[in-house]
């Protein structure tokens, strides 16, 4: 990941995230889980680069295998 990125269409970030987990569930790499959630601090953008976007994640996808996978925001202001 480019470090000077300082935003992510959230839907391709959620894609990613999925991706990742099909890459590396088979391997043995990751523990057993239900549901991988990432979180960050780069603005997540909407289908229409709108900045409000907080999170994003399919839609009945929760404990449903590679594509239960989460993105959040997390911005801190100091």
């Amino acid at each position: 990941m480019n470090y000077v990125w300082r935003s992510l269409d959230s839907l391709v970030a959620v894609q990613w995230a999925s991706q990742w987990v099909k890459q590396n569930e088979p391997t043995g790499n990751l523990p057993m889980h239900e549901h991988l959630m990432i979180i960050t601090a780069l603005d997540l953008l909407s289908h229409r680069n709108d900045s409000s976007t907080q999170g994003m994640a399919y839609v009945r996808a929760i404990c449903r295998g590679y594509d239960s996978v989460s993105v959040g925001c997390f911005c801190c202001c100091f």
